[in-house]
């Protein structure tokens, strides 16, 4: 494609035109049609922001700046022309005239045009100032002036060029390199001896795990108006080493960032590894220990880094991979992002630019891709590279149930696997029995991971209708999660959050239907219908359950061999809920107020608390557990089981909720079913109706012949039996 020439490039000489008889005006004709895609230029719009940013402020002006720092979000700074189409270029076209002619209006418009020209000689000389004489400039003041007069002509403004430079500028114009962001990842190949930056090309070359290049990968997000890029501003790279290229500088660095951000001793470690490991002080990496851990022999191994600008590196993921007989195990030993660059993807990116680089889950051999740790956070990333992302997750008691793909596998699929790695403290790890957890006598703090896994519990909690459950379990000390994944590449995964539009859920089954929302879909796939239960055959008369553990202090006490079962008050079924709550509490009690937490309380729990009687009635923004326990508490500062009440309280509505989810499955299933099978019936007489209606038609045998001459034959059978005289036929055929 040819490419546009400099606007303000100097015009040829003008000549007197050929002697021709004059022509007729031509006929009106269709205006072409509008382009699939336009060519425009980035400097033009770097150069309107900038300017913009030096104004005052007026209406629109901070709306203009977002759409432009959106808008540009997605190119590299080394381009400065790009091809857009669709929905990029329609809005190109509605937006930037109306920003520029905004821009133009303002009345310091004037003067800041001409403090930004970089043309020197274009300034007007100081009284009493000498002319300076002209100097060689340099390609990239060269550079500077010829987009600035381009983008000077987008904005109606002419603007000459320095005579003696127009030739070069116009050179330099015209290689200007152009992005096409229908290609979504580009990368920059270097040879492993030069480390130095190469211009980026539009590109990918997928490799073999033994791969030996070196390869920087720069990945950008789609822009809004509401949402920055974070990696444009540091132009942040995600480069792929080998293993055999890792130095040991690179190793220092990555060491360095282990020993600052990673974690801190827990209390056990003190006591299973000496004075080494003092509580609360940060985990020491040592080069030497690095490499023993993260790059071990009889495997190839891959180092992934975050790196700025300036060549700092901010983030890394060590991997190794090794076959398991027809399977490629994908390993990740390490995944550390520096504080300061956390909560902007880029985990999830290190491990975007491992897959595209080694192609995985795309070559006709099974990849499965696992991890140990402690932090929830990092099976978030892998889940959404490698899975369908966090928050299509099962429950755990549905994942037990059924195999659901795109999940984690089962602990005993895990074993094997984990048993023939490479590394010595995942082969030696213990899988526990039925659970994603494995003791690797790493005695880091838990205390930042049950954060982030209560973080999550409550979040998919306030999504779903039913209890959510965290499959993954509670780490014990010593102990870390295990995920591993079967993954193959689907094309039309494009690893976008998916969550609801309501904040919550409701659950209880007196607030009526709640219609469903676009961008539930993908959640009605993994958990169903996502609308309020239906009434329960028996309700929970909560007030009443609550009014007596009130009154019966001694029926709180959670200790099952304790509380007996005497509860002769009560009815039999109110005692058999009392005495279930707490033998779920007894196996649930980490997580049960987590869960709960982001559940609407029942109706007539809240009616209760609400009446005049109360000397502190319930306000009306109260509407979840998690927000009702400490209002109960304060209401109760002198109980002396008002914790142990609500926890009662919240395990019988948790038993509830599970069991109307489990009715709701079997309905669903059920009418699948029912579905499945009136299609089928449909189907059948569909195709028996066809048959009836076309009695003379049989299907065509496979012939060499042509249908022409397949038709000819079988009218010229059918005119022979009709020639034929009737003869019957004797028992042995004579």
């Amino acid at each position: 494609m040819q490419q546009p020439r400099s606007a303000l490039s100097p015009l040829p000489d003008i000549v007197r035109g050929p002697s021709a008889p004059p022509r007729l005006p031509p006929r009106p004709s269709p205006p072409p049609p509008a382009p699939d895609f336009l060519v425009i230029g980035l400097f033009a719009l770097r150069l309107t922001k900038r300017l913009i940013e030096s104004l005052e402020y007026y209406p629109g002006r901070d709306a203009d700046i977002i759409w432009l720092v959106n808008f540009l979000s997605p190119f590299h700074n080394e381009y400065e022309l790009a091809k857009i189409s669709g929905a990029r270029r329609d809005d190109y076209l509605a937006t930037y005239q109306s920003i520029v002619s905004r821009m133009k209006k303002q009345p310091k418009y004037p003067m800041r045009f001409m403090q930004m020209n970089p043309d020197r000689s274009a300034q007007p000389a100081r009284r009493g100032s000498e002319m300076e004489r002209p100097r060689d400039m340099t390609d990239v003041e060269r550079l500077e002036i010829i987009n600035f007069c381009d983008a000077a002509g987008e904005w109606g403004s002419i603007l000459p060029i320095p005579a003696r430079e127009a030739e070069r500028m116009v050179e330099l114009a015209d290689r200007r390199k152009i992005a096409d962001l229908d290609e979504q990842y580009y990368e920059d190949e270097r040879p492993t001896t030069n480390r130095a930056k190469r211009p980026l090309t539009w590109k990918m070359a997928l490799r073999d795990p033994a791969s030996t290049d070196i390869v920087d990968y720069c990945i950008r997000g789609e822009s809004n108006h509401l949402y920055e890029e974070p990696d444009v501003d540091e132009d942040i790279v995600y480069r792929i080493i080998p293993g055999d290229a890792v130095t040991d500088e690179e190793l220092d660095i990555c060491a360095g960032n282990f020993s600052s951000d990673y974690g801190v001793w827990s209390w056990r470690a003190h006591l299973e590894m000496g004075m080494m490991a003092e509580y609360g002080k940060p985990i020491h990496m040592s080069r030497v220990r690095l490499r023993a851990q993260c790059l071990p022999e009889g495997a190839n191994n891959i180092l992934v880094t975050v790196v700025t600008k300036d060549d700092r590196h901010v983030g890394h993921c060590f991997v190794s991979q090794w076959m398991h007989g027809d399977n490629r195990v994908w390993w990740i030993t390490q995944l550390v992002v520096v504080k300061r660059y956390r909560n902007q993807r880029r985990a999830t990116r290190m491990l975007q630019a491992l897959a595209m680089h080694y192609d995985v889950g795309r070559s006709t051999q099974r990849d499965l891709v696992g991890i140990a740790t402690v932090n929830p956070y990092s099976l978030c990333a892998i889940l959404r590279v490698f899975g369908r992302g966090i928050e299509v997750l099962p429950s755990k008691p549905d994942w037990e149930k059924c195999r659901i793909r795109h999940t984690p596998l089962l602990s005993a699929a895990c074993e094997p696997i984990v048993g023939a790695a490479p590394l010595s403290y995942i082969r030696n790890a213990k899988l526990s029995q039925g659970k994603l957890i494995a003791n690797t006598r790493f005695f880091v703090d838990h205390a930042t991971s049950e954060e982030a896994m209560e973080r999550i519990i409550h979040s998919m909690n306030q999504q779903v209708s039913g209890p959510w459950e965290w499959l993954f379990g509670c780490l014990e000390p010593g102990h870390e999660y295990v995920c591993i994944l079967d993954y193959s590449y689907d094309q039309e995964y494009k690893m976008d959050l998916a969550l609801f539009d309501t904040p919550s859920v409701p659950n209880e089954p007196c607030l009526g239907k709640h219609a469903a929302s676009p961008s539930k879909a993908l959640f009605r796939a993994a958990f169903g219908s996502s609308r309020p239960p239906e009434q329960s055959p028996t309700p929970v008369r909560y007030a009443d359950i609550d009014r007596y553990l009130l009154e019966v202090p001694e029926s709180c006490v959670l200790d099952l061999n304790l509380s007996n079962r005497a509860h002769a008050s009560l009815h039999g079924s109110m005692r058999k809920l009392i005495y279930e709550a707490k033998e779920l509490i007894a196996k649930h009690l980490r997580v049960l107020p987590t869960i709960m937490g982001a559940k609407h309380i029942p109706r007539d729990l809240r009616r209760v608390y609400q009446t005049a009687n109360m000397i502190f009635p319930l306000p009306g923004q109260i509407q979840t557990w998690g927000d009702f326990v400490p209002y109960v508490q304060e209401v109760f500062e002198h109980g002396i089981n008002t914790e142990a009440r609500m926890l009662i309280l919240q395990a019988i509505h948790f038993q509830e909720l599970r069991e109307t989810d489990e009715r709701e499955q079997k309905e669903r299933a059920k009418n699948a079913s029912a579905l499945a099978k009136t299609t089928r019936s449909k189907e059948k007489k569909r195709s028996f109706m066809d048959t009836k209606e076309k009695p003379g038609i049989e299907p065509l045998a496979y012939a060499a012949y042509s249908l022409k001459d397949n038709n000819e034959e079988r009218f010229a059978k059918s005119r022979t039996k009709r020639q034929q005289p009737y003869t019957s036929h004797t028992r042995d055929g004579t």
